[in-house]
């Protein structure tokens, strides 16, 4: 099996030096290190993800993605998928841009509203075996799937 080369992104919202992207590389750098990848670059960001105060890509994401362009690295590990972008729909955007550039989504699921239940979804997730999980779950079903992944031992970086 081919070892994975990984970029770890970390973003902090502010720069008053209350937040600190360290914590969030530390994560990744276990994370990465518990999957056997090679860490290839970091890449750092003190910037607001709200669309209306940011009008382009913050550049440590920037750099990330032309990693991934110019086949440098073959993962962007985030510690959360709001590191990213804030809102859904730049998010599932970005996601097309990943896959745009060989990114591979392994599975989607649409589950209605008021389920409560998710063993069958989360069996799916085993299944697959993702390297991490994209949702967008809202409310009580949230909560619902968070404890009935933890109960099932759903070890797996979670972006909702």
């Amino acid at each position: 099996m081919k070892t994975l080369r990984a970029v770890l992104y970390a973003r902090v919202s502010t720069d008053t030096g209350e937040q600190d992207p360290e914590s969030q590389l530390q994560a990744l750098r276990a994370w990465a290190a518990q999957r056997s990848w090679r860490i290839v670059a970091e890449e750092t960001d003190r910037i607001t993800c709200d669309p209306k105060r940011r009008r382009k890509d913050p550049p440590g994401l920037v750099r990330a993605l032309r990693a991934i362009e110019e086949r440098r690295a073959d993962v962007i590990a985030v510690f959360a998928a709001d590191r990213l972008v804030a809102d859904p729909i730049p998010l599932l955007q970005l996601v097309s841009r990943i896959q745009d550039l060989g990114g591979q989504v392994v599975g989607e699921e649409f589950i209605p509203l008021g389920v409560s239940q998710f063993a069958q979804t989360i069996q799916n997730i085993q299944k697959a075996k993702p390297d991490w999980l994209l949702m967008l779950n809202v409310g009580a079903a949230q909560d619902s799937f968070f404890e009935q992944a933890q109960a099932a031992k759903l070890n797996l970086p979670m972006g909702s």
